[in-house]
């Protein structure tokens, strides 16, 4: 812009590059400079002017890239027992919500964490599953969750906190009723041994929560299983492996077999798109199934809204469907 020159076109990489000097740039262009600006940058620069939006789909990229377009595999596991289970935790809290008119249902989100373990079978695991019910319990008996559940019992005029406690009680006891059983029994950790079992010519990766890395690694131990190669969903040092780094790695290939045994957020599913082997997510039917058919819709909803913006019709011609079935 220093230079007498005139321009077709100027693109500016990077919103942090523009954010002070927008104005500047922008005069320039009504005195014929250029013809055409183009922003590629996360921010739009603070300005009355109207842009045209592009928004690249995570698909787009990659063939962009060159790179092949994956899909998440949903490996449903049944399990009668443990849905039972779940049943019985749910119907607790439907009859409490009968007999006081007050609704729990809130509280049936700490059973997430049973649908996200393991670990089985070990003197840690249990250690592990007695240590969660031991912090609901003094959650439940704490002033936070009070103060929580006071106000709607006080809502509906009792004010008994015996009669409050033995409704928290019946609800602690379904708890305790699913840790008692995965224990012992854990159908995820059965497919994830299975797999390493057939897969002898090469390594499974098994994507895990940070916290339960070592535990999950000392498992591995101690059933003599080298066929897995763990990684963290986060960084933990620089001697484990993490899964920001493993996706920029030559190890991310299209031979490796990556497994998940839980996923429930859009962050991890967007990172997982960019796996370039077979990716399976596990999933109890009709339990943790619904939370990641719930991450999944979201983001195929996030990549349709992407492909239909209204501002592509001024650059392309072409009307975008979806199928299901893909």
């Amino acid at each position: 812009m220093n230079s007498s020159q005139c321009f077709d076109e100027i693109i500016v990489i990077g919103d942090s590059k523009y954010r002070d000097i927008f104005d500047f740039i922008l005069q320039e262009k009504h005195r014929g400079r250029y013809e055409n600006i183009v922003l590629i940058g996360a921010e739009k620069p603070n300005t009355e002017n109207q842009f045209l939006e592009w928004s690249w789909s995570h698909d787009e990229l990659k063939i962009a890239n060159n790179e092949r377009v994956n899909r998440l595999t949903k490996v449903v596991l049944k399990d009668d027992s443990l849905y039972s289970l779940f049943i019985e935790l749910k119907s607790e809290v439907e009859k409490i919500k009968e007999e006081s008119k007050v609704n729990l249902a809130f509280i049936l989100k700490y059973a997430n964490f049973f649908s996200r373990m393991i670990l089985v079978n070990t003197n840690l695991s249990k250690g592990i599953f007695r240590e969660y019910l031991e912090r609901l319990n003094h959650y439940f008996q704490s002033e936070t969750f009070a103060e929580e559940v006071n106000s709607l019992f006080y809502g509906k005029d009792i004010y008994n906190p015996d009669v409050i406690e033995h409704y928290t009680n019946r609800i602690f006891d379904k708890f305790s009723g699913i840790s008692t059983y995965l224990e012992t029994e854990n159908l995820k950790w059965d497919y994830i041994k299975q797999k390493a079992n057939s897969n002898q010519a090469k390594t499974v990766c098994l994507i895990v929560e940070k916290k339960n890395y070592d535990a999950i690694n000392n498992q591995l131990l101690n059933e003599s299983i080298n066929t897995i190669r763990l990684i963290s969903d986060k960084r933990i040092d620089h001697s484990k492996l993490y899964l920001d780094k493993w996706l920029n790695d030559e190890q991310n290939s299209q031979d490796k077999l990556v497994i998940i045994p839980y996923l429930n957020n859009m962050e991890l599913y967007t990172k997982i798109t960019s796996v370039k082997g077979c990716c399976e997510v596990l999933c109890y039917e009709n339990i943790d199934e619904i939370s990641f058919d719930n991450v999944e819709r979201s983001y195929q909803s996030q990549e349709k809204l992407k492909l239909t913006h209204n501002d592509r019709a001024k650059f392309i011609k072409t009307n975008f469907r979806s199928d299901s079935r893909i």
